[in-house]
């Protein structure tokens, strides 16, 4: 066990997984912050810093279509099935599931959970789109059309 947490860290730094993940949460911060003073809501605040991970669960759509439906948490960190692959689904990764978000915090206000979503998943794509510098490639219309082909060095 303390061997399999040992590779595993070894294989976030070496991927960049580890400080990559870090800044995630730094970049959340405002983010949070800003619906803080918006709602004085401490619950949905720490949902935008919540969310800015959970979205990277996404990530097991391409793990599975690489290696099947068993998991290592060392080969699920290195990062190397989408180099391998050659291609990302990544489906939560999406400049239009935000524009939804943006709808129904217009709708409904900042008080809600859509708020929360909403700041959560920007602030991750804005960090993202920062490391893999295409903010094109965040579009899921455009993973559909180019059949999800990296169409970059990772």
């Amino acid at each position: 066990m303390l061997l399999d947490l040992q590779s595993a860290l070894v294989a976030m730094i070496n991927s960049g997984l580890l400080v990559d993940e870090i800044i995630h949460g730094l970049v959340a911060i405002p983010f949070s912050l800003f619906l803080y003073s918006k709602t004085k809501s401490v619950k949905l605040s720490l949902i935008v810093v919540l969310l800015v991970y959970a979205i990277d669960v996404d990530h097991l759509v391409d793990y599975w279509s690489y290696y099947g439906f068993k998991f290592s948490f060392v080969e699920f960190v290195s990062l190397k099935y989408f180099v391998l692959k050659g291609t990302a689904y990544v489906p939560f990764h999406a400049w239009e599931w935000l524009l939804i978000l943006i709808y129904f915090v217009r709708k409904y206000g900042w008080k809600t959970y859509y708020a929360s979503f909403a700041l959560g998943l920007l602030a991750h794509l804005i960090w993202d789109v920062k490391t893999v510098g295409d903010p094109v490639f965040y579009s899921i219309t455009y993973r559909i059309l180019t059949r999800f082909i990296i169409p970059f060095d990772l």
